[in-house]
């Protein structure tokens, strides 16, 4: 029965009054054995497996990675006495399989995610660049009306916040693809005393 047993890629093990009574070459490799196991050395879920059920575990063997192993359980008749079959599957795989098709499909969401955003991003800033083409143009026009005049210090301020609100605009345009992205130097310390002076 043994040389039967080790040509399957099934692992089998016949149990019986919490005795290994028959451990076939693929469950031991499966288990990381070399040699039949003593029953109380077997994983927790193969001690306590009854007739006609199904477990699905992770385990660690003592020798090689960890490994998944699907365990069927059913009545088995040996050497004329009953006694209980376990045949063991390796869904190492499959489960590599299902977690690398899981980590593309959400990475794919999240790209997806980027997108949507990037296009609403992109609608958003069109309209306030739209706007700000209104209050930059009508308040340069007051600007240049009230010259000396004691509004200059209110529009000054609307036209510094119009141009840091465009300025914004532009990140936003760059963010969703519709702007060109460029670099250039900034005096800090007059950016922080200009943004201060707006609030």
């Amino acid at each position: 029965v043994r040389a039967l047993t080790d040509v399957i890629d099934t692992g089998v093990l016949l149990l019986r009054d919490r005795q290994v009574l028959l451990s076939n070459a693929t469950a031991l490799s499966m288990l990381g054995l070399t040699e039949s196991p003593d029953f109380e050395s077997l994983p927790e879920p193969i001690l306590v497996g009854e007739v006609d059920t199904t477990s699905e575990f992770k385990m660690t063997p003592l020798r090689g990675p960890h490994r998944w192993i699907r365990c069927h359980f059913r009545a088995f008749e040996f050497e004329g006495a009953p006694c209980l079959l376990a045949t063991l599957l390796d869904q190492t795989d499959r489960k590599r399989s299902e977690a690398q098709r899981i980590n593309a499909e959400t990475e794919l969401l999240r790209t997806q995610h980027a997108e949507h955003i990037g296009l609403l991003a992109g609608g958003v800033a069109h309209d306030l660049n739209n706007l700000l083409a209104v209050i930059t143009s009508n308040g340069s026009l007051l600007r240049e009306e009230s010259a000396g005049g004691t509004t200059d210090d209110a529009l000054d301020d609307i036209l510094g916040a119009a141009r840091a609100a465009a300025s914004l605009v532009q990140q936003l345009l760059a963010y969703s693809g519709s702007g060109s992205v460029f670099r250039r130097r900034i005096d800090v310390v007059s950016t922080i005393f200009e943004s201060a002076r707006l609030w």
